[in-house]
């Protein structure tokens, strides 16, 4: 799996939407892929976990 946090990559917030600014180094590596489902998780600090399920992981 592929794990992004708040305190790790950019977040941008427009009005009531949060947007995830996603590195580009995995995009180019093809680890993240348009589609791809994802996990948002808000943490008990306020902090947004952001999971990316990646092809041939098995969900735990």
């Amino acid at each position: 799996m592929t794990e992004i946090s708040e305190s790790e990559e950019r977040i941008r917030r427009i009005g009531n939407s949060a947007y995830l600014v996603i590195p580009a180094y995995l995009v180019k590596s093809k680890r993240i892929v348009r589609g791809d489902p994802v996990s948002v998780r808000l943490l008990s600090d306020g902090s947004l976990k952001i999971v990316f399920q990646e092809k041939g992981d098995d969900e735990q």
